[in-house]
C-alpha cells in the first residue's frame, strides 16, 4: 500500500511530502489512522506545523505524537525523506 506523509505550515509556510510503499493490510491501515488521527482540524498556533497522511487518495490529519512504536522507524524515515512540493 502506498502512503504519503505531508507536512504543512511553519515560519515560512511551505509544504513538504514523502512517499513510501508499505506491506500494510487495509485493516491495519484503517486501525493506524484511527489511532493517530488529529483531534483538531488545524492548529490555531501561529507558524504551527501539521501533518497528514494520504492513503488511497484520502487525506487524514494526523498527530505524530500518537504514533505507536511499531511505526516510528518508517515515519522517521519519511520525515527525513521529505521534499518541498511545488506551488
Amino acid at each position: 500500500m502506498k502512503i504519503k506523509l505531508v507536512e504543512t505550515g511553519g515560519i515560512v509556510p511551505l509544504n513538504k511530502e514523502a512517499e513510501a510503499e508499505t506491506e500494510w493490510t487495509k485493516e491495519e491501515c484503517e486501525h493506524l489512522l484511527k489511532l493517530i488521527a488529529s483531534n483538531t482540524a488545524g492548529s490555531a498556533a501561529r507558524d504551527a506545523i501539521s501533518h497528514s497522511l494520504i492513503v488511497n487518495r484520502k487525506e487524514t490529519p494526523i498527530d505524530l505524537s500518537k504514533l505507536p512504536a511499531k511505526y516510528r522507524t518508517l515515519f522517521n524515515q519519511l520525515l527525513k525523506d521529505m521534499h518541498y512540493m511545488p506551488r
